[in-house]
């Protein structure tokens, strides 16, 4: 009975760190807002849907149909993400609960509080056109490694191998970036598993067949991803979009290594809004002890790589890219920052067991950065709900203003010039939070017309953009009399900013 109580305590705080981890996210749900791109999922699903075709993610067109999301859903979109996130915690606990029977285990709590509050995941579940989706293939990326470490260790029933090579599969022709989500989990469990079975043989051997297998399901995605290119193009050569993320041959090797340079002082250095010293303390902290700790034995080299392949892997698409990664591609840093956190206390308390103002210092260092990580993302989450509300109210008006020079519904709109939300107390600005569709695509024909019309319609409003730049000199800028200025069946808005 005692045992069974203890289990329960243990899920219990695991459920509620999830749930406290979530509620920033959760809290859209009240306080709703939409960001750049879901106007098109909203207004032009299909448009959508080929385009990810176009990038080479067909796992997420397999996903919006199977959950029957081609027309988007605000509140399912939310819901589902919220679940299948907190799934993908559940999950991953419960694969390290289950090792690390008869050992302190509680920490483990830490994980879901440092995964799901990392400023990067805050930044790739702002896109809600895709949330639900991306979210399901970190689901279905833990799920392969899980699924491919018991069989592989266990023994398992034969179907663990083809339902792993299907989930790993999906995950990483859904999202590029999920390939380094599985590298650093994977490495994250066989290190888990090495702790906890130090005595056993065959270490080289289990590295080996990991990568084996990784090796296939990346093949298959990639097969994938060029038959759903061709459907839509006609070609399996890549698009620009594709393409254009690989900079090495594009651009001076030089360059590329000073971009990857300054990447990774950021990181380490915690600089930005989106990065604090969580991994440089969690990375120096485990390698510390391990060196401490480390002796020659079985599978001690294997033990050291896989350490290394962990704390590299949010480093490796920039790599083979040759310059930064998007924030909201960095699922692998957030990763790695939650486990690496979970294994530098849990190695903490295996090697230290006396020095308890060690365990005492490590899990106070751990509170501080969760609660670091936390007030980013409420400063995120709350600076996009406030931009939503300034572009809302400026759509009302400018709206009104139209209506008020008689131009009919059938109008074409050119916007000129830009609007950037007004600073409020707390407002940050990210990779894409922060930004307004009144400033975005400046570098096109027709500046932000699309995008604003985009929104203009998710809000009720049905005009047209112009095909043709206006000539503007000689309008006053918003909100000047004479800002909205319409000539024959064509009204041009001069925004604040030419």
């Amino acid at each position: 009975m005692k045992k069974r109580s203890a289990f329960s305590g243990f899920w219990i705080g695991n459920i509620l760190a999830i749930l406290l981890a979530l509620l920033p996210f959760a809290s859209r749900l009240i306080y709703r807002s939409i960001s750049i791109d879901t106007e098109i999922m909203i207004n032009a699903p299909q448009e959508m849907l080929l385009s990810w075709l176009y990038h080479e993610r067909p796992g997420l067109v397999v996903s919006k149909y199977l959950f029957g999301q081609t027309v988007f859903h605000y509140e399912a979109s939310i819901l589902f993400a919220l679940l299948f996130l907190a799934a993908s915690c559940l999950l991953w606990q419960a694969a390290l609960c289950r090792l690390a029977e008869g050992r302190k285990k509680g920490f483990l709590a830490l994980f879901p509080l440092f995964f799901l509050t990392h400023p990067a995941m805050t930044e790739q579940f702002h896109f809600l056109l895709q949330s639900m989706e991306v979210a399901w293939a970190v689901f279905l990326c833990l799920a392969a490694v899980v699924l491919v470490s018991y069989l592989l260790t266990e023994n398992g029933v034969w179907w663990l191998w083809p339902a792993g090579l299907l989930a790993a599969v999906w995950s990483f022709s859904s999202y590029q970036a999920l390939v380094a989500l599985y590298i650093a989990a994977a490495a994250a469990l066989y290190l888990w598993q090495y702790d906890h079975r130090e005595g056993e043989r065959g270490w080289w051997r289990l590295a080996i067949q990991h990568v084996l297998f990784f090796l296939l399901a990346f093949g298959i995605s990639q097969a994938a991803a060029k038959v759903g290119l061709y459907l839509s193009t006609g070609s399996f050569r890549s698009t620009a979009y594709v393409a254009g993320m690989r900079r090495w041959g594009t651009k001076p090797a030089v360059e590329c290594l000073r971009d990857l340079y300054h990447y990774g002082i950021q990181i380490l250095t915690g600089a930005g809004v989106f990065y604090t010293l969580a991994y440089t303390a969690a990375l120096f902290g485990t390698m510390l002890i391990v060196l401490y700790r480390f002796r020659r034995g079985r599978g001690c080299a294997a033990y050291g790589i896989a350490a290394l392949i962990l704390y590299v892997s949010p480093f490796l698409l920039p790599l083979y890219a040759g310059g930064p990664d998007q924030v909201r591609a960095q699922l692998a840093l957030s990763f790695t920052i939650a486990f690496g956190w979970c294994y530098l206390i849990h190695l903490v308390f295996e090697n230290f067991g006396k020095r308890y103002w060690l365990q005492r210092g490590a899990c106070l260092a751990a509170v501080l950065f969760i609660g670091l990580q936390f007030r980013q993302t409420v400063q995120l989450t709350g600076t996009a709900y406030q931009v939503y509300q300034q572009e809302c109210k400026l759509t009302w008006e400018l709206a009104k203003a139209i209506e008020q020079t008689g131009a009919p519904s059938t109008s074409q709109i050119y916007f000129a010039g830009r609007w950037s939300p007004l600073p409020a107390p707390g407002l940050v600005q990210g990779e894409t939070i922060g930004w307004s569709f009144y400033e975005w695509d400046q570098e096109k024909e027709c500046g932000s017309t699309e995008r604003i019309l985009g929104l203009w319609r998710t809000l009720g409003y049905e005009y047209t953009a112009a095909l043709e730049k206006a000539e503007t000199e000689e309008i006053p800028c918003w909100p000047s009399a004479g800002s909205v200025y319409r000539e024959g069946d064509q009204v041009i808005v001069k925004l604040p900013v030419p």
